[in-house]
């Protein structure tokens, strides 16, 4: 009869304590300086328990939160409130008011605040030609 051997990974975190890993993680550290130059590059393959697998995802994790995918640098995401207080001081720094002249083009009649489509096209094409949108005053 054949011998049958078995091979145990132990959680590399755990070490010298004899746990065994439910997961294998490969990292990889790729080091680039923005200007150029050599890249500093670390790879490690870990055995870790779901547990120990679970903490190295987390610690990981701003860091992955605040990056972007390789090969495509991107501004932070605006988000859709941002969006409409950028709309908002569009609005009034071009003075757009709604068809009775009496309030902003977003306000409605409660106070309520309404973005009809052909306003927000329009602060779209002039954002989409290279024009920032307006600070706006805290206190309007």
């Amino acid at each position: 009869m054949p011998a049958v051997t078995q091979v145990v990974f132990y959680d590399d975190k755990a070490w010298p304590e004899r746990v065994e890993a439910d997961e294998v993680v490969r990292v990889t550290i790729v080091r680039q300086p923005v200007s150029g130059g050599d890249p500093h590059k670390r790879t490690t393959e870990l055995y870790l328990t779901g547990a120990n697998a679970a903490a190295l995802d987390k610690a990981l994790d701003p860091w992955f939160e605040a990056g972007h995918r390789p090969g495509k640098p991107e501004a932070p995401v605006r988000t859709r409130r941002k969006y409409l207080e950028d709309v908002r001081g569009y609005v009034d720094a071009h003075g757009l008011k709604t068809k009775d002249g009496k309030r902003p083009a977003y306000e409605s009649p409660g106070g309520s605040f309404n973005y009809p489509d052909p306003l927000l096209a329009g602060f779209d094409a002039w954002e989409a030609a290279g024009c920032p949108p307006p600070a706006r005053d805290k206190a309007a």
